[in-house]
Parts: structure tokens; sequence; C-alpha cells
């Protein structure tokens, strides 16, 4: 659905977009594996997989946890020659645990710890192999989520907000200067109908989103800044400065949201069609694709299982090959114990 979920998710997803979505879950237990070859467009062994689980501790809260783990595969670096002078590979993962718990019978709250590790670049060739030491580091989400019934409960207004990866500065290397975590402030709408009579379901999303960082500045050739705002502040500060920092003002501002929309049809609560797109500029990430999925959930006594694929069609390509380029994935999900039943 084009990345889109802070409102709309379901089932396991709601643990990547927003965890105070799980709160209203209908079974007992939850849990699923995803598994995508990343970037295939400039790497073949680029490889992220995704686990989470969550369960229901009553019927208005759940804990969980999920593992993030992404491996950027072998680089070869050469000479001019074509000779391999080295080979380097890396990997970075974070473990997260959640907690939701119902505010209201129509919202909720959803807080998150992450325990982030990144295993840096492991140098080899001839003579040596190098190996930095890896950086550990902690990070939170907050996230918010209500529902508006409308016509019972056939049809209802999804609202949600996502606050992530708020942390302390990191140093990648050494004496590297310590550089920002991607905090991010998302917002979503959803809307979703269920049809009582063909048991068809359809559901429709978009989010915004926005990094709450320091936009680099423009420097003269001593280094002295000429337009926006000196990004050497605390992490604190950066949250409410980096609404008003470019140094392309309010034009610049704007091109540092991120649009994603989507949609899903169930048929019979069985098979599911989805597609969306995610609108960024290419100067501030250049995440533009189109996606595609289908999903299959099937269902024996109070227990679900179900599969799932997406393949992406990179848009506003600005070199040879974009990294989307036959970009898929596929996720294996499993509910048990019914809680409506």
């Amino acid at each position: 659905m084009g990345n889109c979920g802070i409102a709309s998710a379901d089932d396991n997803q709601q643990l990547f977009y927003n965890v105070a979505k799980t709160a209203f879950t209908t079974y007992q237990h939850k849990a699923s594996v995803t598994y995508s070859p990343y970037l295939t467009g400039i790497s073949k062994d680029i490889k992220f997989l995704n686990a989470n689980y969550f369960t229901a501790l009553s019927s208005s809260s759940t804990l969980g946890v999920s593992l993030n783990y992404l491996s950027l595969g072998w680089n070869a670096s050469k000479d001019d020659n074509g000779a391999t002078l080295s080979i380097s590979k890396a990997a970075e993962y974070n473990l997260t645990g959640s907690y939701a718990i119902k505010l209201t019978g129509q919202s909720s709250l959803g807080v998150s710890i992450k325990f982030l590790v990144s295993q840096p670049t492991q140098i080899i060739n001839e003579n040596y192999t190098t190996s930095g030491k890896n950086i550990f580091s902690v990070a939170a989400d907050v996230s918010y989520y209500n529902e508006i019934p409308i016509k019972g409960n056939e049809s209802k207004l999804h609202f949600g907000a996502v606050i992530s990866n708020l942390g302390p500065k990191v140093s990648l290397a050494g004496s590297d200067p310590k550089t920002f975590l991607p905090t991010n402030l998302g917002f979503g709408i959803g809307y979703s109908h269920l049809n009582m009579t063909t048991n068809g379901r359809f559901t429709v999303g978009l989010d915004i989103n926005k990094l709450l960082v320091p936009t680099p500045p423009n420097y003269d050739g001593n280094r002295q800044i000429l337009a926006g705002k000196d990004p050497n502040i605390g992490v604190l500060r950066a949250l409410f400065s980096s609404f008003a920092d470019a140094p392309g003002g309010l034009k610049e501002e704007l091109r540092e949201i991120r649009i994603s929309g989507g949609l899903e049809y169930t048929f019979y609560q069985q098979f599911s069609l989805r597609g969306g797109v995610s609108i960024e500029n290419v100067t501030k990430g250049n995440r533009n694709f189109l996606g595609f999925g289908v999903g299959y959930s099937g269902i024996i006594n109070d227990q679900a299982w179900g599969m799932d694929f997406h393949y992406l069609v990179p848009l506003k390509t600005v070199t040879g090959v974009s990294p989307y380029h036959n970009s898929w994935g596929v996720s294996l999900r499993i509910a048990i114990r019914n809680l409506e039943d």
C-alpha cells in the first residue's frame, strides 16, 4: 500500500507502523515473518528480515516484541583496472519491545523501546582483516490511534500519529562527529468499510511523514553558514527547530514531507488485492514507487493464517537503475485464539 499504514495497517504490520493499534486485536496471539531482498536494483545480496509477535494481556492491552535485521551484503572495492582491492560487509539490526493500552473504547496509546546495533564494515583483503567495534544505542517510539465507527461497525474512520526513533545522537566511527537518529513524525488517516452482505472489506489510507532532524545548511568556502541554521544542536531542540531550519525556507520544508497512500480490497475475508504509491522529493530521499500486493487468509476453528506478497515499481528514476527495481517481499503470519468467538 505504498508504505502506508499508520492508521490503516492490519494484522502484525501494526507493530511496524503503529503499536497503539495492537490494543484492538481480536486474537490472543499473533506472529509473522517478513523477508525481502532489499534494493535489488543496485545489489543482489542486501536482505531485510522482520519477525514479530504480540499477545493480548487483557481485553485492553497488548505486549509485543519484534526483530528487524538488515544485511548490507558484500561490497568490493576495485582499482582503475578492475582489480579487487578489498571486500567489505556490514549489517544492522534492532530488537524492540512494545506495550499498547486502550485509553477509551475508541482510542489507544503505544510505546516501544528499541535496542539498536550497527555492525560496522569489515574489510578483508589478502593481507589482513579489519573489523570496527559494534555500535550500540537505544531509541523509543510513542504512538496514538483512534477509530470512529460509522453506521455501527460496518464503516470506520481511523486516525494515527507516531513519533519514532527518539534517542541520543550516535558516533558512527570513533572520532566522527555524532549524528542524529532518524527521528520521524508521522500522521495517518484511513477509512474502512465491511459489506455485511458480500463479506468484502474495503480500506483506504493516507500517511504523511517528516524527519525531525536538522536540515544541513548552505556553507561558504570557510564553512560559514550562508543560509539555514547551525545543525550542531541537541536532540530535543531539533524536534522543534526542524520545522523551520531549511536553507530554502518554507518551500524546502514542504519538500521534506513524504506522502504515502494506498488501498486494499478483501474478498470474503480471504483474498486481498492492494495498491499504493510513495511520493518523496528527489533531493530528500527519492523514495518514489508504486506498490502492488496480494494476500490470502485462511481460518481453521479459532485460528487464522495468511501469506502476503508485494512488488514495487520505481518512479522518478534519476540514475541508470532505481534501487527499487525488481523489489519484492513475502510475509507469513498466524493468529491463534479468536477472542470474539
